[in-house]
């Protein structure tokens, strides 16, 4: 039992790392945090029970079978657990995967919107020096003949 409960204490530590979380993930994680409190809750109850009075002996293997289901339980809610957090170190990677393909894709798409701009200003540009060099042409070519 105190193994069962060691490893449930471990996974437990781990909690602060689902702040980052979001959606279904999260869902699934908290509603095994609260499997687990009502878990502890009922064991706990259960336990006062035997120290207040004990099982009579037709009673022990009931008792022990009892127990036995705890252990399991606490040890599957931990492996839950544990799966979870693992679940979760995915899920930041495919977040940090998916923001960086947007960042990828959108770096080519302002480079052109940057590439595009300077066409524009150069043809605007030459069109103005092509008007300003008209006059400046005709004016010389008069002055030849």
């Amino acid at each position: 039992m105190q193994t069962a409960l060691k490893t449930v204490a471990a996974s437990l530590d781990r909690i602060d790392e689902i702040s980052h979380a979001r959606g279904s993930w999260k869902e699934t994680h908290l509603d095994r945090l609260l499997s687990l409190h009502s878990n502890i809750t009922r064991m706990i109850f259960f336990s006062e029970g035997l120290l207040q009075r004990p099982p009579r002996l037709h009673r022990v293997q009931e008792t022990l079978d009892k127990l036995n289901a705890y252990i399991a339980k606490f040890t599957n809610l931990s492996a839950k657990l544990d799966s979870s957090y693992r679940k979760l170190g995915m899920y930041r990677a495919h977040s940090e995967l998916v923001a960086a393909h947007r960042a990828a894709q959108a770096k080519p798409r302002d480079e052109y919107e940057a590439r595009d701009a300077y066409r524009t200003r150069w043809k605007q540009e030459k069109t103005s020096r092509r008007a300003m060099e008209k006059p400046r042409i005709n004016g010389s070519s008069a002055r030849r003949r």
